[in-house]
Parts: C-alpha cells; structure tokens; sequence
C-alpha cells in the first residue's frame, strides 16, 4: 500500500481510500484489500463501486472473498453479483453448490455465483 493510500487508512478514510483505488487494476486492488484488516474489508468496499469490487472479486483468496459477500448489505451484493462475469464466475474457487439468497453459494469457499449451474 502506497503511502498516500496508507495514511487516509490510518485515519480511517474509506471514502478517500475508495476514490483512490477506483483506478487500480483489479490485481493491485486485490493486493491491497489483502492488506486491510478483516473488518475493514467490507467497510471499504461497501465504498467502492460494485463493478470494482466485482473485477477484483476473482483476484482475491476465497476467505476474502467471503468475507466481503457475507459482509455486503442485500442491495450492495446484488450490485456487485449483477456485475460479475460469467467467465469470471467460473474462475471463482468452487465445490459443490448451494442455493443462497440471490444465487448460488459453494460449500467449501462460501463464494456466491449469479447462475446456476448443475453437476
């Protein structure tokens, strides 16, 4: 984390951290929220756009990953599942699948998927 990102994290500034990392590419966005403490992690990207959150989704370990679609309010979870690819949703880390609120969910990673898909 770069020390202008770090310093509006220090101070708690999810809203100037999120219009700072709307530019960065999907890896260097999941590269910082792996260093964001687990329960800032939905407090900062319950500030980023959806489609940021859902570009950098893939990018990310399936524990962040759960963390950040469990933390979601309904209607910012929606947002974001409404903008994940289909590629991207077979990249995700995936086992056997359940139905979940506005999707499917794995068993194993948690990561909820906008189709559905049969096996």
């Amino acid at each position: 984390m770069d020390k202008q990102l770090n310093a509006l994290y220090q101070n708690r500034d999810f809203v100037g951290m999120a219009n700072m990392l709307e530019d960065y590419t999907p890896e260097a966005l999941a590269g910082v929220l792996g260093e964001v403490a687990d329960g800032d992690l939905v407090l900062l990207c319950r500030e980023l756009n959806p489609d940021t959150v859902a570009d950098a989704l893939v990018e990310l370990p399936a524990d962040r990953q759960k963390i950040i679609l469990s933390g979601l309010h309904d209607d910012q979870l929606k947002e974001v599942m409404d903008e994940v690819s289909v590629s991207t949703v077979f990249s995700l880390p995936t086992a056997r699948v359940i139905t979940l609120r506005y999707g499917l969910v794995s068993a194993s990673s948690g990561v909820i998927c906008p189709i559905s898909i049969r096996y």
